[in-house]
């Protein structure tokens, strides 16, 4: 189970994009200390919630010519 809800995810991306740093969730209001931190939380949040498309993983082959 996710320690987050989409609601949760929706409310702290539109105070992000409102550049508040307080939110309300249901019955609980949080104030965070930057919105840098909140930036950082919407990510992990993103993560757990598979929301995260936007990460590019790289494969690098390698050679040797044996010599």
């Amino acid at each position: 189970m996710a320690k987050w809800s989409l609601t949760q995810y929706e409310r702290l991306r539109d105070a992000i994009a409102e550049g508040v740093r307080r939110v309300k969730y249901e019955d609980k209001e949080v104030e965070y200390p930057s919105l840098e931190s909140m930036r950082n939380l919407l990510n992990e949040m993103a993560d757990e919630l598979g929301l995260n498309t936007s990460k590019v993983t790289r494969r690098v082959a390698g050679f040797d010519r044996g010599l």
